[in-house]
């Protein structure tokens, strides 16, 4: 199983560490790697960016990390429906 998460990056979303703690939380209870579930990260403000792709992290260790270190992206519009749009 492969899943593609979209976080809202926009100002509206405070504090951002919050965020950061939720999804590190969420990603160490999935077992990663290429043979089992991989992780892609969409995050979107005004624009949507991908933060890493499915490939980009091989285990639970370093998605977990990868989650710690993505900054916000920012922005003052909530563009949903792009991002899940790009995700796809």
């Amino acid at each position: 199983m492969d899943i593609v998460m979209v976080l809202d990056g926009s100002n509206s979303i405070y504090p951002w560490y919050e965020v950061q703690n939720f999804l590190s939380n969420i990603l160490s209870k999935f077992h990663i790697s290429p043979e089992q579930m991989q992780v892609g990260i969409l995050q979107y403000g005004e624009v949507a960016l991908h933060e890493w792709s499915l490939k980009d992290y091989q285990t639970t260790e370093e998605v977990v990390e990868a989650a710690k270190n993505i900054s916000r992206q920012e922005g003052r519009e909530t563009r949903t429906a792009y991002a899940i749009h790009m995700g796809w």
